[in-house]
C-alpha cells in the first residue's frame, strides 16, 4: 500500500500461551508487521487464581518477551487482574489517544497474511468518513445468502470485536458509564431499535452487564455505533480465524467453528455499498433457535429472558 504509516496493533493476552503464539505468528506473516508497533497488554491473575492459572499467566509473559519482528514491541503487564472489559478499554484508549487509530487483536484472533494491508488501507482511506465506525476483519461462517454485491468488502450495521480497526473519532463517542446507559435504556424505542439494528443477542448482554453478571466492552462499542448511525466494513470472506472457542476464554464455550477464512489480497472498491442481504443474514445468525427465547426478546422481556435462561454472555 502507498501509505507507509501503519496503525499500531494492540494485543490483549492473559493465560493462553499457545493461542497467543499462533496469533503472533499470524500477525508476523503480514509484510507490514516489521513496520508496525505492537502493544501487548498482559492481564494479571485473579485473586482466586489457582497455581495452575498463575503458571499459565507466567508462561504467557515469558513468551511475549521473546517476540521480535515488529518495528517495536511495547509490553505492559498488570500486577492485578483488570478483567477483559476494563483491560480492553484501558489499552485501546491509551494507544488510540496517541496515534488516532488502532488495530485490535485478541489472543485467539489469527490473522491472514493480508489482514494488516486490508486494515491499514481502509483506516487511511476512510479516516474522515463519518459513515464508517469499524474496519472488521472477521466474518461469521456460514452466512447463507446470495448477495448481488460481488465486491471484496461491503457495509453492514453490526461491528465486530474479533480483529478490527477503528479511529479515535469513533472511540471518543462511546458511552462507558453504566448509569448513563441505564438512563438511555429506559427509553424502549431506543432499546427496540438497537435490537433490530444490531441483533437480538445484544440487549440481553447489556442487561446482564447492568446486573453484574457480564463484563463487556463491545456491547457499549456496538451501541455507540447504533446511536451514531454508523456502518462497519466487512470483507466478503474472513481474514481472521478464531481459535479460541475451545472453552478456554473468558466468555466462550466449546464450539466447533468453520470460519470462512481466506488468505489473499483484498481489493478495495471505489465505492462502498451497504449489503442489505448480508446484513439481514448476519443478524439472523444471532437469533435464538428456541421460539420462547425469540418471543421474549422480540417483545422486550429482556430481563425475564436472562433469568429464565441463566444467560452466559458471549465473548466481549
Amino acid at each position: 500500500m502507498e501509505n507507509k504509516t501503519f496503525a499500531p496493533i494492540v494485543l490483549f493476552v492473559y493465560n493462553r500461551a499457545e493461542h497467543t503464539k499462533r496469533t503472533v505468528e499470524g500477525i508476523l506473516s503480514n509484510p507490514e508487521a516489521k513496520d508496525t508497533v505492537l502493544y501487548i497488554f498482559a492481564d494479571g491473575p485473579k485473586p482466586t487464581a489457582t497455581e495452575e492459572t498463575v503458571a499459565k499467566v507466567k508462561a504467557v509473559r515469558e513468551y511475549i518477551h521473546t517476540i521480535t519482528g515488529f518495528k517495536e514491541v511495547i509490553i505492559e503487564e498488570s500486577e492485578t487482574n483488570r478483567g477483559l472489559a476494563p483491560a480492553t478499554i484501558y489499552g485501546v484508549t491509551k494507544v488510540i489517544n496517541k496515534y488516532g487509530r488502532v488495530i485490535m487483536i485478541e489472543d485467539d484472533d489469527i490473522p491472514s497474511s493480508h489482514f494488516l494491508e486490508f486494515e491499514n488501507e481502509c483506516l487511511e482511506k476512510y479516516k474522515d468518513d463519518p459513515r464508517i465506525w469499524c474496519v472488521g476483519g472477521y466474518v461469521y461462517y456460514p452466512i447463507p445468502v446470495q448477495s448481488n454485491i460481488t465486491d471484496d468488502i461491503y457495509l453492514v450495521n453490526r461491528p465486530t470485536s474479533w480483529g478490527f480497526g477503528t479511529w479515535k473519532r469513533c472511540w471518543d463517542k462511546i458511552i462507558w458509564d453504566m448509569d448513563t446507559l441505564k438512563g438511555i435504556f429506559s427509553h424502549k424505542s431506543i432499546v427496540n431499535g438497537f435490537n433490530r439494528w444490531c441483533g437480538c443477542d445484544m440487549i440481553p448482554i447489556m442487561y446482564s452487564w447492568f446486573e453484574g453478571r457480564a463484563s463487556s466492552w463491545s456491547i457499549r462499542y456496538n451501541f455507540a455505533a447504533y446511536l451514531n448511525d454508523s456502518k462497519t466494513i466487512r470483507p466478503a470472506h474472513s481474514l481472521i480465524m478464531n481459535c479460541g472457542m475451545d472453552g478456554t476464554g473468558t466468555h466462550n464455550q466449546l464450539i466447533e467453528r468453520k470460519d470462512d477464512f481466506i488468505d489473499r489480497r483484498i481489493v478495495i472498491p471505489e465505492f462502498l455499498k451497504f449489503d442489505k442481504k448480508r446484513n439481514a443474514a448476519l443478524l439472523k445468525v444471532y437469533e435464538h433457535s428456541n421460539p420462547v427465547a425469540r418471543f421474549l426478546i422480540n417483545h422486550g422481556y429482556y430481563n425475564l429472558f436472562n433469568k429464565l435462561s441463566n444467560l452466559r454472555s458471549p465473548k466481549a
